[in-house]
């Protein structure tokens, strides 16, 4: 499936990008503040800078030894490997939902789709570039199973999932403590998938960090270049040689 989705993906925003009416594809501008929104986010640029203080403070490896043998928060290596998975879910199934709920307008089928487009291609990108730093890092696992450890594929996807999550929850006609609590809670499922990956021994504190920084970036990045809070897309009439025409085109 991950397969073919990058495909469908690409086909769909360049079959877009073709329309004579309205371009689909940002422009140079619109992808550098999307890149410092990104990089600026808190979620971005504070577990990268955790990720380089741990590894190079040598705590990797204190951190990973007294979260396998103490297990605080799951209780032992089996639990939290469940639990990582679960909590990468539940963040998964946050995004869904919030993208079935942003309302745009007099719109809504068009602009969900676009969503779901958008959104999956964050998801797929995150997966794409983790898996290629994981083969050009090499870093043995804690438990000593794979040369795959850094970046946490876990944490890039909990992270990615849950940045597009807390994106559309600021659509959302909610008060602002509504949406804090619950962005709050989506949050919370990828910090605690990222936690359990330590506690499984499965990854470092550095591998995760870097994860969560890695998903959190790359879906912020495509979410505010193509979606944006101020970009639609949108239906309008045409008329050409005394023909109506229903044009859709991409508004920023």
């Amino acid at each position: 499936m991950l397969k073919i989705l990058p495909i469908c993906i690409v086909s769909i925003l360049l079959y877009s990008g073709c329309s004579t009416h309205g371009s689909y594809w940002p422009g140079g501008e619109r992808w550098r503040e999307a890149a410092l929104n990104a990089a600026t986010d808190p979620v971005t640029w504070i577990p990268a800078a955790g990720a380089v203080a741990v590894a190079a403070g040598g705590f990797d490896d204190k951190i990973s030894d007294w979260a396998r043998e103490e297990a605080p928060v799951f209780g032992s290596e089996k639990r939290a490997n469940e639990m990582s998975d679960d909590f990468r879910d539940y963040a998964r199934y946050g995004m869904l939902a919030t993208t079935f709920m942003v309302y745009d307008g007099e719109e809504y089928w068009l602009p969900l789709a676009e969503r779901i487009v958008v959104e999956y291609a964050g998801v797929v990108a995150t997966d794409r570039v983790t898996g290629w730093l994981k083969k050009k890092s090499e870093r043995e696992r804690p438990n000593g199973t794979n040369t795959r450890s850094f970046p946490s594929g876990h944490s890039s996807a909990a992270f990615a999932y849950a940045a597009m999550a807390n994106r559309n929850i600021d659509r959302l006609p909610l008060t602002q403590g509504w949406k804090y609590a619950a962005q709050t809670v989506e949050t919370s499922f990828a910090v605690l998938t990222a936690w359990a990956r330590v506690e499984a021994g499965a990854h470092y504190p550095s591998d995760v960090l870097a994860g969560a920084a890695l998903g959190n970036f790359i879906s912020l990045l495509l979410h505010d270049a193509f979606l944006g809070k101020e970009s639609t897309l949108r239906i309008r009439t045409d008329t050409q040689g005394g023909d109506t025409l229903l044009v859709l085109e991409k508004a920023f």
